[in-house]
């Protein structure tokens, strides 16, 4: 377990803690994955998008550069998205009477 992994056991941790239990289907985050291998995954793919992007715009070719643009785009919302989710569940979490 390290870095996001350790966010998701505390959230978990807090609020068992506070309301007897937790039940992962009322947060927004995704508790049943290894954080941080969904962000290496996620961060992953976006790399690769934007290395498709430099590779097309080496090649002069723009419809391929146009796409790994639209798809970069997508990748990075998605791993935004995921730290989204963290931040509405820590949101929450914030306003618990602790």
């Amino acid at each position: 377990m390290s870095d996001l992994d350790d966010l998701r056991e505390v959230i978990a941790k807090v609020v068992a803690a506070k309301r007897g239990v937790f039940d992962s289907a009322e947060w927004e985050a995704d508790y049943s994955l290894d954080w941080d291998d969904e962000f290496l995954e996620r961060y992953e793919k976006g790399k690769g998008s934007i290395a498709k992007a430099l590779a097309a715009l080496d090649a002069g070719d723009s419809v391929e550069l146009q796409a790994a643009l639209v798809i970069g785009r997508a990748n990075f919302l998605d791993l935004s998205n995921f730290f989204r989710d963290i931040y509405d569940d820590l949101d929450v979490l914030a306003r618990l009477d602790l």
